[in-house]
């Protein structure tokens, strides 16, 4: 009985570790795509002869993913990655919507498309997980 409680215990555990890892690593793409998108938008923006827009605004150190000393609790440690993980995935919503109708650029194909109606036909969506 003991032994049974225990290995359902352990395997507790590889899930909340599992999962912890995915959504570390998810949070992780999500700074990639956001700082890649601030570049691309520079770019695209400076090309047309726009010379400032907030959306460049270079990565918010305070956005940054930061490891929870052990001592936090677990929960505490997942609303923190939860809330940083809106907010990056808020943000790169807000970028990516610039880019698709102000350059028909898509960030995850890499291209800048003549029209938005050939951008809406040609690209698979508007986010990562569409392509």
């Amino acid at each position: 009985m003991m032994l049974e409680a225990m290995k359902k215990i352990e395997q507790k555990k590889q899930v909340c570790f599992k999962d912890t890892s995915r959504q570390r690593f998810r949070e992780k793409q999500i700074q990639k795509d956001l700082y890649d998108s601030r570049v691309v938008c520079e770019q695209l923006d400076l090309s047309k002869g726009i010379e400032s827009n907030e959306l460049w605004e270079p990565y918010s150190k305070s956005n940054e993913y930061k490891e929870i000393p052990p001592e936090e609790t677990e929960a505490k440690c997942n609303l923190v990655e939860h809330i940083l993980s809106v907010d990056n995935q808020k943000e790169l919503s807000k970028i990516t919507e610039y880019l698709r109708k102000e350059h028909f650029y898509c960030l995850w194909c890499g291209f800048s498309y003549s029209s938005f109606e050939e951008l809406s036909t040609q690209c698979p969506g508007d986010t990562d997980e569409d392509h």
